[in-house]
């Protein structure tokens, strides 16, 4: 089964929009068809991104707590030197590669601008939707 890391924007899609290519994403980790690696750099991060004002007109304790419930928690890999323009994304990288994971889904440029860093695939969430058939 392949394992995949999710970034933050993903993350808040999904809770934001129960129509979102995001909650498909999520839909099709709790239907077991990927692992969802994090680490508790990115599920900190969730959580603090979570609890901004834009953001207080959803509850994204369900999401998180069945996160810390699901996905496969992991050691991130350090990485040497910053590899994303957005320091703060170089998490999900380390998260992958400690993680064996081949695809990080965001639909952040700085990230997706890396395309294939340490051979992991960053791709948008509609691509990976397509791809997959989900």
């Amino acid at each position: 089964m392949d394992v995949i890391v999710i970034d933050t924007n993903v993350f808040i899609s999904a809770g934001w929009n129960t129509h979102s290519h995001a909650r498909k994403i999520f839909a099709a980790v709790a239907r077991r068809r990927f692992h969802l690696a994090v680490s508790a750099e990115i599920l900190s991060e969730y959580e603090n991104v979570s609890r901004r004002p834009q953001f207080s007109g959803k509850n994204y304790s369900g999401l998180l707590e069945w996160l810390r419930k699901h996905a496969v928690s992991v050691s991130p890999l350090p990485l040497g030197k910053q590899r994303s323009r957005d320091v703060d994304d170089d998490i999900f990288i380390a998260c992958a590669l400690g993680a064996g994971a081949k695809t990080i889904i965001s639909d952040d440029e700085d990230l997706l601008s890396l395309r294939k860093p340490f051979g992991v695939s960053i791709i948008h969430t509609a691509q990976f939707i397509a791809t997959h058939r989900l």
